[in-house]
């Protein structure tokens, strides 16, 4: 089962950050060479999602909301950098994503809301 990278927004962090942080801790722990244009990417996503999510970690008092923001490599930065898996990924790759796919919990709603 695969997952897109995020996590939890810490306290008084934006979400931007926060995506940016998760990204870097589950999918790029080390600083590549093109960082800088790495980190510029991050700033021009656009909201896909924003509200409540089907998890498994939900309960009838608490539940996961969230916001999916898409990325597009127009510029193909990403084509050149290893990935390496963070210590809460089992694995990482590039792959494409088709409606087989098994993707985790909510994950398949966002790639529709992006077609």
């Amino acid at each position: 089962e695969w997952g897109i990278p995020g996590g939890m927004v810490h306290p008084g962090e934006s979400v931007v950050t926060a995506g940016k942080r998760e990204f870097f801790e589950e999918v790029l722990p080390y600083e590549p060479n093109s960082s800088g244009m790495l980190h510029e990417f991050f700033s021009d996503g656009v909201e896909i999602y924003k509200g409540y999510v089907d998890d498994p970690r939900n309960t009838d008092n608490a539940w996961v909301e969230t916001i999916a923001i898409h990325y597009h490599d127009s510029e193909e930065l990403f084509d050149s950098i290893t990935l390496v898996a963070g210590d809460d990924a089992c694995d990482v790759a590039w792959t494409d994503v088709d409606r087989h796919m098994e993707l985790y919990s909510g994950h398949p709603r966002f790639l529709r809301e992006m077609t």
